[in-house]
């Protein structure tokens, strides 16, 4: 059962902007922490962790913007 929802939760933390807290309460997690516990358990990364590598590719060259005079 835990392995359904995590599938399910792993579709919205890539595509929406619900918090990891929001998605782990919608999917009947009773906090936080043992969504991310259950989450890592069966794909071997937390929740901020997918959530991180889904967006940080649409932020990577942001800080290395150089500036010339």
């Amino acid at each position: 059962m835990n392995k359904l929802r995590i599938e399910r939760s792993k579709e919205l933390l890539q595509n929406t902007t619900l918090s990891i807290h929001a998605i782990g309460e919608k999917f009947g997690f009773c906090s936080s922490s043992y969504f991310a516990e259950c989450f890592r358990k069966y794909t071997g990364c937390s929740p901020a962790d997918l959530s991180f590598q889904i967006t940080a590719p649409m932020y990577k060259d942001r800080g290395n913007i150089s500036q010339t005079k």
